[in-house]
């Protein structure tokens, strides 16, 4: 009975040893990247500059940063009474003759020329807001009772495009009330509080025509709750407070921004001390859609949003989160960035997500936006900080949602770069055409030439003219996209490795069990062919998986048909870069192939 099994066994062994190395081969295959099992096109691009004290190798990025979209100035506070001067080569917000005054910018103008924050004037003065230019420096502007300006505080939050509308909050009756206010050249407006409402408005938003106010008041409850109840408003001047939120629920609300048109306000909902939620509310939808926190957490605020509305930023923490004023703002947690399309995202995996190195890095918090939505700014940790301490930060995230064109060059570009249409739709074997618009800043006539990323396979491009040079005016070229109509690759340019294994394995799989059972009288012929046969088989499926993926595809066989190079359909996003010297700029374009 002891040897009644060993010529199974004998051959049983091989086959065990075929199966294990054919998973191999399909382990090793899915491993590898596959640009046709893997999609090739992104329409990410992402970039984190560290705001500290000495400028490294990211300072030319940097100030370039601050002469357009950020001024690095307005993310840190001033303070610190002196013993911590302000670098050299940075801008600061500080009085020049006023170096014991404290404060921080607490925002920036649409266009980069202004600043606007909160500043005393010196040792047991009150906070006022200031409006900060290169040529003028900080303004204070004083309160809503210029009276009282000696013992009343006041402090800026935003301001509009240009800077000709300052809003924020001022001490108004006394110094335990608080009351929203819009500033102009002729002076700082009271905005009062809502009518039957109790005492207290803030401020802290602004459209960019400086028309539409958003931020909390303190409004009439309705229903079996009496009293007030403070709560998200938008405001105009022609029809004052307008309560975003329910009054007839038993929840605080806060505006914090809202979009370039007015139309798209963001904020929080707090429901309870430990529970509160991220909104965006529109003008069409009239309702508070919940948009945070992230998974696993209970409470977020949203912070900033786009001029289009569609990019929603801020902070979203496991615990508790609220706003503690101005000066304090709001607690740490995790930096997040929501959109339509993809939801309430980790800012900081959407960065490691799209290949920067994050390591020791912590996005706590998100302090605003650019208006085009690509840049955003808060305060991170880092291995070099110290306990309680951050730094600032600035993020770029381009995708399809930002509001106009990515900024490769790391700042501004002496150009700005549109398509018309941005979106193309070709049969397979046809061809598409956009023009692509060049509009220079003033002073710029250099030349200026182009490029494209992220095509699909077999898709070209070709410009025409293929540099243009600006004269003072904006000038165009015609992109010109084409397609290949032949067929295309199912897999790969090669046969299939990891196809090749998941056939073949069930096969042994199958037969490993059915010679198991077979009787003995012919097993000695039957395995020994099958064995013969799985080996040879295997062998080719090995040396198959030994073959490079990435390589390109074979020459074509004589009197055989070319290798399929055909462009599949689907939709993927091309990035059309302009470049000047050392100067780029690029704009998505969508394109659609059918077949």
């Amino acid at each position: 009975m002891a040897n009644t099994n060993s010529p199974r066994i004998h051959y049983i062994l091989p086959l065990v040893t075929i199966t294990i190395l054919l998973f191999f081969c399909i382990e090793k295959a899915a491993a590898r990247y596959d640009p046709y099992l893997s999609d090739p096109n992104t329409s990410l691009f992402g970039r984190l500059i560290i705001l500290n004290d000495e400028l490294n190798a990211a300072g030319g990025e940097e100030r370039r940063i601050q002469q357009s979209q950020l001024i690095e100035a307005a993310l840190q506070p001033f303070d610190l009474r002196g013993n911590r001067p302000t670098p050299t080569n940075r801008v600061s917000l500080q009085p020049s003759n006023i170096p014991t005054a404290s404060g921080s910018g607490t925002n920036l103008s649409g266009d980069g020329s202004c600043a606007v924050g909160y500043q005393d004037a010196g040792f047991f003065t009150p906070f006022h807001a200031f409006r900060w230019t290169q040529a003028t420096g900080p303004v204070d502007l004083g309160t809503v009772s210029p009276a009282n300006n000696n013992t009343f505080s006041s402090f800026a939050t935003d301001t509009n495009q240009d800077c000709s509308v300052v809003v924020g909050i001022s001490n108004a009756t006394n110094t335990f009330i608080e009351h929203a206010f819009r500033w102009t050249s002729s002076g700082m407006v009271d905005l009062g509080v809502p009518a039957g409402g109790g005492t207290t408005s803030r401020a802290f938003g602004v459209s960019n025509d400086g028309t539409i106010i958003v931020g909390d008041a303190d409004f009439q409850r309705t229903g079996s709750f009496p009293g007030t109840i403070r709560q998200a408003f938008r405001w105009t001047q022609a029809g004052g407070f307008q309560n975003i939120d329910n009054p007839a629920q038993p929840t605080l609300s806060l505006a914090t921004a809202v979009s370039g048109d007015g139309t798209v306000v963001v904020g929080q909902v707090r429901d309870s001390n430990t529970a509160n939620r991220a909104f965006r509310w529109t003008t069409q939808t009239q309702t508070m859609q919940n948009i945070g926190p992230l998974p696993g957490h209970t409470t977020a605020a949203a912070t900033g949003v786009s001029d289009n509305g569609k990019i929603v930023v801020g902070i979203s923490n496991p615990n508790a989160l609220q706003y503690q004023g101005p000066v304090l703002g709001w607690g740490q947690g995790v930096a997040f960035r929501w959109t339509q399309a993809k939801g309430i995202q980790d800012l900081r995996q959407i960065l490691v997500d799209g290949g920067v190195d994050m390591t020791g890095i912590t996005l706590v918090s998100v302090t605003g936006m650019s208006r085009d939505g690509q840049w955003i700014h808060g305060q991170a940790t880092t291995a070099q900080t110290g306990p309680n301490t951050t730094v600032a930060y600035i993020v770029q995230v381009c995708d399809d949602d930002i509001s106009g064109p990515c900024s490769a060059g790391g700042g501004t570009t002496p150009f700005t770069l549109g398509a018309t249409p941005n979106q193309i739709t070709v049969a397979a074997g046809g061809s598409g055409t956009s023009t692509i618009t060049v509009t220079p800043n003033a002073g710029f006539t250099q030349p200026v030439s182009f490029s494209c990323g992220n095509l699909p396979v077999g898709a070209a491009c070709s410009f025409n003219p293929a540099t243009v040079t600006p004269a003072g005016a904006p000038i165009t070229t015609t992109l010109t996209i084409t397609t290949d109509g032949g067929p295309v690759a199912s897999l790969s340019p090669k046969a299939s490795p990891t196809m090749f294994a998941y056939a073949l394995t069930p096969v042994g799989l199958m037969l490993l069990g059915g010679l198991w059972y077979r009787r003995r009288g012919t097993d000695s012929n039957l395995m020994s062919l099958v064995a013969l046969c799985l080996v040879t088989a295997a062998f080719t499926g090995l040396l198959s998986c030994s073959g490079d993926d990435s390589a390109p595809a074979p020459a074509p066989n004589p009197g055989g048909s070319p290798p399929a190079t055909g462009t599949p359909a689907g939709t993927s996003t091309v990035s059309v870069t302009a470049t000047s010297g050392g100067n780029s700029g690029n704009v998505p374009l969508t394109l659609t192939v059918t077949r």
